[in-house]
């Protein structure tokens, strides 16, 4: 048996740097279970042939399309399912695959990911509301005292009794059928075992017409749909694996999950702003490490882009001596 971590980069090569510094990180804290990328067939070869210079293989998966009618901020709301692919890969080079961990490509993965394979499958981060993930006043986020010393926070404190590993009772995934509101299970890390007949059962029931009404209420279609789909069957991932903007300290966590504006968006009229804060600096510090240590990026002529902004900005060293001590290790 095996495990596959993986991300997927789908419609163009707009997130291929972040698939890049994914993979690139995963190999750098010790992963030694095959690191796959899934991509469509949008994604240029150029991009596909740099990604094969980081990730064990590269494996093309269709894109999946559920019309939704909310566009704004996600020009890809429609295209979200296309992640549901990944749950036909049963096997990988003749060997039964026992888990796939797939990740969003905009994860930058720093510590103790290799523990991900031994939560039971399905699992992903209960993350019912955005106010769960930080303690903030005035725009600011507040990090007591307590935080620092426990490196636990808000989410641990309202999800105690479903710590990590643990199942999700089917109560509180019932929520999202009858509050829209409700984000349910954050499938921006997704651990689960691959099937064909899972992935039947979930396609056949999003060709349904009520199904796909149901989904276009959603904001975020892919996570409640799945949240509500596969309800008494999830188990809880600590959210220090995807913590937003790096909260509360960044040795206190083992991924930053850049939801908003990305780390390699140089056009982005916030990016200079962003690069302010030490979860952007981190990213930017592993993503110069990697073009020092992968030659064949140098070839890409997006990738070299980012990196003179950068140069341009922080002159090599994009992290401060303090923040490097907060860093992982292999940074």
């Amino acid at each position: 048996m095996s495990y596959l971590y993986s991300t997927f980069v789908m419609r163009n090569d707009s997130f291929i740097p972040g698939a890049l510094v994914f993979g690139y990180s995963l190999k750098k804290q010790g992963i030694t279970d095959p690191v796959i990328c899934f991509v469509t067939n949008e994604v240029s070869p150029s991009a596909q042939g740099h990604l094969r210079s980081v990730f064990d293989e590269v494996i093309m998966i269709d894109s999946v399309e559920i019309p939704h009618p909310n566009q704004k901020g996600r020009q890809d709301r429609s295209f979200l399912f296309t992640r549901l692919e990944i749950l036909k890969y049963t096997h990988y080079q003749g060997q039964k695959i026992e888990k796939i961990i797939v990740c969003d490509s905009d994860i930058l993965p720093l510590a103790n990911y290799q523990d991900l394979k031994e939560v039971p499958s399905h699992a992903a981060i209960l993350n019912e509301s955005k106010d769960t993930t930080a303690v903030i006043e005035d725009h600011q986020y507040v990090i007591s005292p307590a935080v620092l010393e426990t490196g636990t926070w808000r989410w641990h404190e309202i999800y105690k009794d479903i710590p990590h590993g643990t199942k999700v009772p089917k109560s509180i995934t019932d929520r999202v059928l009858t509050d829209e509101s409700n984000l349910g299970m954050n499938t921006s890390i997704w651990v689960f075992k691959p099937s064909n007949d899972s992935y039947k059962t979930l396609m056949n029931d999003l060709a349904k017409e009520a199904t796909q009404e149901k989904v276009q209420t959603y904001n975020w279609p892919e996570m409640q749909y799945l949240t509500g789909s596969l309800s008494g069957q999830w188990h809880n991932i600590d959210i220090k694996y995807a913590s937003f903007n790096g909260y509360p300290r960044i040795d206190l966590v083992y991924g930053i999950h850049f939801a908003g504006v990305k780390p390699w968006a140089i056009q982005h009229r916030s990016f200079e702003h962003y690069s302010k804060f030490p979860d952007f600096r981190l990213w930017q510090a592993v993503f110069l490490k990697m073009m020092r240590d992968v030659k064949g990026l140098s070839h890409y002529p997006k990738l070299l882009r980012i990196k003179e902004v950068i140069y341009d900005q922080f002159k090599d060293e994009p992290v401060t001596p303090t923040e490097r001590h907060h860093a992982p290790y292999w940074v």
